[in-house]
């Protein structure tokens, strides 16, 4: 954008590289140096997404990819995982079948290493599924933002309430006004956290 005129509300542009199409949208940051500046917004954005993390949790899903051994009856999780609720094995017709979890460590089924990022399967249940593609189910974390197209699971309302609080706390020596707002604003966050939680599977087991 190379100007903006108030009274008749016109964006001038300089020369573009393609066709601009009807329905294309743009996104105008920090006018004449008023407001916040893209890469602020962001970065309140993600720590906001910080501040929810171990209450905001997400359910995810994982296939391994490869074959459990029975030998080697430890798998590493990926990185998204917090906690696991269910484990399943695909058979040789391509049914799953569930792994139950163990009734305690060193039983009979899955058990998740906390703090390892892995699970165990021990027993008969490693032995059905030796050889065998397992399916993954938990929760995990959500994941910072970075491009305009990633998306985020965690409650919209508290995002942007918590978002203000970040832009105020970050801003208050340029802008007085945030300052006086700061601790509202927080407040309103704070009284929207339930909008976060969620009912836990009953079998759910930390592994980091």
């Amino acid at each position: 954008m190379t100007a903006f005129t108030d009274t008749s509300g016109t964006v001038t542009f300089a020369a573009m590289t393609g066709q601009v199409l009807s329905g294309v949208t743009a996104e105008l940051y920090n006018k004449r140096g008023h407001g916040f500046r893209r890469a602020e917004y962001t970065r309140a954005l993600n720590k906001a997404i910080d501040d929810a993390s171990g209450l905001g949790l997400i359910e995810v899903f994982d296939s391994t990819g490869g074959t459990f051994d029975a030998d080697s009856p430890e798998i590493t999780l990926d990185v998204q995982f917090q906690e696991i609720y269910k484990v399943e094995y695909t058979d040789a017709d391509g049914f799953f079948h569930e792994v139950k979890k163990a009734p305690r460590w060193g039983g009979e089924g899955w058990t998740g290493l906390t703090g390892q990022g892995k699970i165990r399967i021990e027993g008969q249940p490693g032995q059905l599924a030796d050889g065998r593609t397992l399916q993954i189910w938990g929760y995990g974390r959500q994941a910072s933002l970075s491009a305009d197209s990633d998306t985020c699971a965690l409650d919209t309302t508290w995002l942007i309430a918590r978002a203000k609080y970040r832009l105020a706390d970050a801003n208050g020596d340029r802008r007085p006004d945030l300052a006086g707002k700061l601790m509202l604003y927080r407040a309103d966050a704070k009284d929207l956290e339930a909008r976060l939680r969620k009912l836990r599977h009953a079998d759910a087991m930390r592994v980091w």
